[in-house]
């Protein structure tokens, strides 16, 4: 799909009417969001960062039953982000605290479902789907089936330090390329992860930033109205505050998920603790 909308967009100068933008992306965002609602109760993978504070502020304008999970081991950062958040925008929210048993449980069903996709089990991806797995157990407790997530904001709107090639290369040029190639990767390895994970669980994801319509508005702003030396994501929080999240709360910071909930320092430390020079070879030897 990325690439029909890479071929679309080729050639097109950039939007940088911020004034028309943002009520145009704003636009985009709602439908997409609205796309996803069904008459059954679905879940939010919540973190408290910009991406999934706009799904869950979208989805409680327009939806009607949903529920907020975040997940994280003990004193991780996006529990306690996710719960200042959610109290301050009035959203409910469930919290599981992973124990170090259940950490291990975790990884090895995420190892074991790699296996039977094969698919490369590198720490990264194992700590990413491990995330998105604990979240998925706990709506499936709840009997919910569909768990919406923010995958795909970050390449949509500039919010990793690869898109800047690590804060050296700020053109329009180097940023819109990298932001291509993030967004195949995301279509070549981010989904069929995530989705291996959702079919091993049993249940359903769902990316309302992949929206095709979303997607291809996104990508036709110009790259320098996302991502400066000083901030990521910029279009998108200017666009949250236009739909309604205060400024504090768009303007928060967080680390990826598989550091904000501690999952990559746990494969670390017990790579160590057990005795492996590698991560991988303490992950391949969970099954």
């Amino acid at each position: 799909m990325f690439s029909e909308i890479q071929q679309e967009l080729n050639g097109k100068p950039f939007l940088t009417n911020t004034q028309k933008i943002i009520p145009r992306l704003a636009e985009f965002l709602t439908a997409s969001v609205r796309a996803s609602i069904t008459k059954e109760k679905q879940a939010i993978a919540f973190s408290g960062g910009i991406d999934s504070t706009l799904l869950a502020h979208l989805y409680k304008q327009h939806g009607s039953k949903y529920m907020l999970y975040a997940v994280g081991l003990p004193k991780s950062q996006d529990l306690e982000q996710a719960a200042l958040v959610a109290a301050k925008m009035g959203f409910p929210l469930k919290l599981r605290i992973i124990k170090h048993n259940e950490a291990f449980d975790i990884l090895t069903d995420v190892a074991t479902a790699f296996k039977q996709a094969d698919i490369s089990r590198n720490p990264m991806d194992v700590a990413i789907a491990s995330v998105i797995y604990a979240v998925l157990l706990m709506a499936q407790k709840e009997g919910i089936k569909n768990v919406l997530y923010g995958m795909g904001a970050d390449s949509l709107f500039a919010g990793f330090d690869h898109h800047t090639n690590y804060k050296k290369e700020f053109s329009q040029e180097t940023i819109q390329k990298n932001l291509w190639e993030s967004l195949h990767h995301v279509e070549d390895i981010e989904i069929p992860r995530d989705q291996c994970i959702a079919q091993f669980a049993n249940m359903r994801l769902i990316a309302p930033f992949l929206n095709k319509d979303l997607v291809t508005y996104a990508m036709h702003i110009d790259p320098l109205l996302k991502v400066n030396e000083q901030e990521k994501k910029i279009i998108l929080r200017q666009t949250a505050v236009h739909l309604g999240i205060p400024k504090e709360i768009a303007s928060n910071k967080k680390t990826a998920a598989q550091y904000g909930t501690g999952f990559t320092e746990f494969i670390k430390e017990q790579t160590k603790e057990q005795g492996y020079e590698r991560s991988e070879e303490f992950l391949n030897g969970l099954i």
